[in-house]
């Protein structure tokens, strides 16, 4: 009866943890369109070096905001936990991949990142959540 209860609990998880992770693989997904998007904008304009940190930061935002989005739609209730949930996974993925990348540093800009990450996931989960597919009557 006790492994029943465990086998339950694994699966309650399993079933919790799917939308989050579902939606920070899309918030991944259109950070890196985004930042395609961007470079190719630098690539062709004539951009100083002061316009990286604010476009790398429109573009976490908007990725954390369509994680938050997809994560909601597909669990399809409490968009706004869902959605912070899904920022918070997105967060993390991108602090590794920053200290790795940077050598094991935390700076002021990761606190920044972490707040604009989940303000923007939740809204997109409560977003998420709240636009509905208008019914057509024909």
């Amino acid at each position: 009866m006790n492994e029943k209860r465990s086998d339950n609990a694994k699966q309650g998880i399993l079933t919790a943890m799917t939308p989050i992770l579902i939606g920070s693989g899309v918030g991944v997904v259109v950070i890196l369109l985004l930042l395609v998007l961007f470079s190719l904008i630098l690539t062709i304009s004539d951009f100083g070096s002061g316009v990286l940190m604010p476009m790398s930061t429109v573009c976490v935002g908007f990725g954390a905001l369509a994680a938050g989005f997809a994560a909601s739609k597909i669990n399809g209730k409490n968009g706004f936990i869902t959605g912070m949930m899904s920022g918070a996974v997105l967060y993390v993925l991108f602090l590794l991949i920053s200290l790795i990348v940077s050598g094991g540093a935390i700076s002021m800009v990761s606190f920044f990142r972490l707040i604009i990450m989940l303000v923007c996931s939740a809204i997109g989960g409560i977003l998420g959540i709240n636009l509905k597919r208008k019914k057509k009557y024909v």
